[in-house]
């Protein structure tokens, strides 16, 4: 039975009376029943939440149907008024005081001037959708000119007309959309003058600034675009500041054309402002309306108003605008490009950084535009923001590249020290190595670091391992900076002198040269210096005699063969040919191996 209560809707009837008796027939007939009953109420429940939805919705599209047929009733009544009071526009004009009173004109130029005011607010969203912020300036100026003559009207008419005040408030709300595209606009990165200038009379229109508050506003917009270049995700170093120096070279051409060369902001101005500007509604289609011919005089002949005269500038009386966007610009580049380049990690890095931003173009006659704008003489924007901070990374990465191979040298002496004392004869007495036959004795390079020469120096292999260890650390300085100091990649057949080139942009590139090969110089002397400090207090360290005397003789020949052995070394010493330095670090050397060969004579 409790198999046939699971599924009652799924009973053979032929195959119930053969399989059961007729007591257990009757209990199943009564489950069936009572099956029945509850789908039953199920039904009446469903079917009277369903009536209750189709009653709402049918009360709302009666209701929808009554409102829609009153709306175009009340329409139909308007259009027949109108068609009755007016055949056409001509007639209007022909109308005497007699045949028509003056309330019914004023409640006709009523009428027309909210359908303007509405069209209005029409027409500047569709400017703004294309992006026009300069025409969507001039509807709005219109738009409020003619919520003015509508605040003229006697109170209690406008009293009965709610909807005005919600087209006010919506002009309102368009006030600040124009201003916040233009904001948009004016901080792209990259804009032709002509928008620049279009979106400046738009806020000339809207808050009549004068030129100073003008310029400030534009230097304002242009400062961020500028750090939008700087906060946005970059592929490099070298994009990103190629991208800076672009944004800053369209700052200084858009200032230029805009407010000084063709005066672009003034002469779209005058188009619209000056005597013989057409007046902002011609410029409108209107809809087709015979009350048309009410719209007042006074909106119909409107045109925007600029209060200051119009004037081209030459800056003159703005000039602190400029120096102050200098100076602000300055801080922003070092701000914002510090931290990228402390991610360049070696010279020949800045190198490509630099080539890369010196192939930007520069507009057209860009000295006349320069000097024009009040900029510092032969301003360009890659020397005057950039290139201090790249000379000074590059003093940084030469400065850490000496300081790590001398601390990597140290490590390196110590530790042949040690073994050195632990066979102490290897450096005491050479006669095992300078009177043993060696296949390499005799070497077809003649600058190879091994054979006879070196034994005839004296230079055992751990002096000559040690050599050529520190000297490569000075190869791969050379190989890190010498693009960046001539433009050429370096090799041991390189002319190091500084060519003698006549181009004036060629030489400008390497500006820094001088300052970084005289850095260089100088972290080779100092440091030279910290390599005998470092020899004498570790040899002055050890107590043992024998090890001191082991410890001397290896260190007075490795000071001695320096000065032989290390050509990349003597290299970063002696560009343009100047050997003064590199004489100074051979004298500190050999004066050192003196004072330890005197410990082993002793």
């Amino acid at each position: 039975m409790s198999r046939i209560n699971s599924n009652l809707l799924e009973i053979d009837v032929d195959k119930l009376f053969e399989d059961h008796g007729v007591d257990e027939i009757v209990e199943i007939q009564k489950l069936l029943d009572a099956e029945i009953e509850r789908k039953r109420n199920e039904l009446r429940s469903m079917v009277g939440d369903r009536y209750k939805d189709i009653l709402a919705a049918s009360d709302a599209i009666k209701s929808m149907k009554t409102i829609s047929q009153e709306i175009v009733d009340n329409i139909e009544k308007i259009t027949n008024t109108c068609e009755t009071l007016v055949d056409t526009s001509d007639k209007v004009e022909n109308i005497t005081n007699y045949e028509i009173n003056k309330e019914k004109i004023e409640e006709r130029t009523l009428v027309i001037q909210i359908r303007l005011a509405i069209f209005m607010n029409e027409q500047i969203w569709i400017s703004l959708d294309e992006e026009n912020n300069f025409e969507a300036a001039q509807l709005y100026l219109l738009a409020q000119h003619i919520h003015t003559g509508l605040s003229l009207t006697k109170q209690e008419r406008l009293n009965k007309i709610p909807l005005l005040q919600q087209i006010k408030e919506n002009l309102l709300i368009l006030r600040k959309k124009i201003f916040q595209r233009i904001t948009e606009k004016l901080e792209l990165v990259e804009i032709t003058a002509e928008e620049t200038s279009y979106n400046l009379n738009a806020l000339l229109l809207l808050e009549n600034q004068s030129t100073e508050e003008l310029l400030s506003i534009f230097i304002q917009h242009r400062k961020t675009a500028l750090n939008t270049v700087i906060n946005t995700s970059h592929s490099s170093v070298r994009v990103q500041i190629s991208a800076m120096v672009r944004c800053l070279i369209t700052t200084v051409h858009l200032l230029h054309d805009c407010f000084i060369y063709s005066g672009l902001i003034w002469q779209q101005l005058k188009e619209i402002v000056s005597e013989n500007a057409v007046p902002t509604l011609s410029k409108l289609n209107l809809p087709n309306t015979p009350l048309e011919s009410y719209i007042p005089k006074i909106i119909k002949e409107f045109r925007p108003k600029y209060k200051t005269d119009i004037k081209e500038t030459t800056l003159n009386e703005t000039k602190h605008v400029i120096d102050q966007w200098l100076k602000s610009t300055e801080k922003t580049v070092i701000n914002g490009v510090e931290k990228s380049l402390n991610l360049v990690t070696n010279v020949k890095g800045l190198y490509k950084i630099r080539e890369e931003a010196l192939k930007i173009d520069t507009p057209e006659f860009w000295d006349k535009i320069c000097l024009a704008s009040n900029l510092p003489a032969n301003f360009n924007v890659w020397y005057f923001f950039f290139q201090n901070l790249l000379t000074y990374r590059a003093k940084v990465l030469i400065s850490k590249h000496i300081v790590v191979s001398i601390n990597n040298l140290q490590s390196d002496i110590t530790e042949t020290l040690e073994r050195c004392v632990k066979s102490s004869y290897l450096e005491l007495d050479l006669r095992w190595y300078a009177w043993s036959n060696d296949i390499q004795d005799v070497s077809k390079n003649e600058n190879k670091h091994i054979g006879l020469s070196m034994k005839t120096k004296g230079f055992s292999t751990n002096i000559i391992n040690l050599c050529e260890k520190l000297d490569l650390k000075y190869f791969e300085l050379l190989q890190d900076v010498f693009q960046y100091f001539f433009g050429v990649e370096f090799n041991t057949n390189c002319n190091i002198s500084v060519p003698n080139v006549k181009d004036f942009k060629f030489k400008k590139k390497f500006i820094d040269r001088d300052e970084l090969i005289n850095h260089l110089r100088m972290e080779c002397l100092k440091n030279s210096e910290q390599i005998t400090n470092f020899i004498d207090n570790l040899t002055k360290s050890t107590q043992d005699s024998n090890n001191k005397v082991a410890k001397s003789l290896v260190c007075a020949r490795f000071l001695q063969a320096i000065s032989q052995l290390c050509p990349n070394f003597n290299t970063c010493c002696n560009f343009n040919n100047i050997t003064e330095d590199w004489s100074k670090i051979c004298n500190i050397f050999n004066k050192t191996s003196f004072n330890l060969w005197s410990i082993w004579g002793e």
